[in-house]
């Protein structure tokens, strides 16, 4: 039983296709991820922290081009140092994470 789908076609051997269903062997409710031609029927709590980890990244890559944004033109770094910078920040950003994960 195929439920919702959802694709975004760029070129064919890219396309990503996401659809829902519901298993008629167990009546589970699955997610089947398409990536270039490779098919993965995923349960929906590997689907959702997939979804997460997607999500998260999409918000990490958009902080790190507003700081790029931000030490080029308000503070005059070049390209090589930005990237220097920016290396440093993801560090202090996991060994934070490290350090808060003990905490709790």
């Amino acid at each position: 039983m195929t439920g919702r789908r959802v694709a975004m076609k760029t070129e064919k051997a890219r396309e990503i296709r996401v659809e829902s269903m519901v298993s008629h062997r167990n009546k589970q409710p699955y997610v089947t991820l398409t990536l270039a031609g490779e098919t993965a029927q995923l349960t929906v709590p590997k689907a959702k922290e997939i979804a997460y980890w997607l999500l998260r990244a999409c918000s990490t890559a958009e902080a790190d081009a507003f700081l790029v944004g931000f030490m080029a033109k308000e503070v005059g770094l070049t390209e090589p140092q930005q990237g220097g910078l920016l290396a440093r920040f993801r560090d202090y950003q996991r060994q934070n994470a490290i350090e808060q994960a003990k905490e709790d």
